[in-house]
Order: structure tokens, then sequence, then C-alpha cells
């Protein structure tokens, strides 16, 4: 019973990644950009909901223990918030196959980003969803407009491909 809900959360980050990763030269660049934030969110937080359903492997598969199963998800999902940092953070191989070597929370007067640094020394500004939603009328004007479409791209590929071969049902 749990292995349903679990499946399905898999099965619907990846369909957005797909989407996203061979549609990408035709989606306007903001589009694309909000729309990879959430993935991206979506994709890692893969790894929150098979560690739960790893830990629940040995008990009875029942209606008691599936809602336990939710409640514990809810409450793991809930302590990351929508935290890149944190979820980036849950897999420290995931963080040394991308080449990242950090990632900060930058906290604006209205909104925060993340900045991953990669270790070539470059890196990757990705929004919070409120930092995109807000856009132009944040007080941090370059919130959302400057990224490396190509640079974002790479890393969704890359964090799919890791979740599909590290979380399997």
């Amino acid at each position: 019973m749990r292995k349903i809900p679990s499946r399905l959360y898999k099965k619907q980050s990846f369909e957005l990644a797909d989407y996203l990763i061979n549609n990408y030269c035709c989606i306007p660049d903001r589009i694309f950009y909000l729309n990879s934030s959430v993935c991206l969110e979506l994709l890692l937080k893969n790894l929150i909901i098979y560690e739960v359903y790893n830990s629940f492997l040995d008990k009875e598969d029942n209606e008691k223990q599936y809602q336990e199963f939710i409640e514990k998800v809810k409450k793991k999902m809930t302590n990351k918030g929508h935290g890149v940092d944190k979820l980036l953070d849950l897999d420290v191989l995931l963080k040394k196959e991308l080449f990242i070597e950090s990632v900060d929370k930058i906290n604006g007067d209205f909104v925060s980003q993340f900045q991953i640094k990669f270790n070539d020394k470059t890196s990757l500004l990705i929004s919070t969803l409120e930092a995109l939603r807000y856009g132009v009328f944040s007080n941090q004007k370059h919130v959302a407009e400057i990224y490396d479409k190509e640079k974002l791209l790479s890393l969704l590929k890359g964090v799919k491909e890791h979740i599909g071969n590290s979380v399997i049902y």
C-alpha cells in the first residue's frame, strides 16, 4: 500500500522533469525557470519519501501503518520546507556526482534564493517560489531574472538521473 503514493510521487516528478528537459528550448525562459524550481524541489523530496518508505518495510501493511507512513513523510517534508539547500544536503553522493561544492541561502529584503556553487567555481541561482511569484515587484530586482538556463537544465538532468538510480520501489 505504501508503494502506491511513493511511486506516484516519483512518477509525477519525473513527468515534469521529462517535459522540461525535452522541451526546454521551446519554453519561455521565465516559465522554464519557474517550473524548474518546482521540479527540482519535487525530485529532491523523493529522497525523503524513499527514506521513510524503507523505514516501514518491516511493518505490517495495513491502514494504520499507511496513515503513520503518510504522517511521517509530511512531518519530514515540513522540516525541509522549500529549502533546496536542506534537500540537497539529504544526499552527499548526489552533491558529489553533480560537483556541488556548497549551497547557500541568500536572504533578500523581500524574497530569498539559493546559490549553488560548483567545484569548477561557477554558480547557479535558484529562486524560491516566493521570489518567482513576486518577480519584478520584489525588492531584489535581480531575483529570478538572471540565471544560466543550460546549467539549470544540466542540474535537472543530473538530479533526475540520480533519483532514478537510487530511489527504486
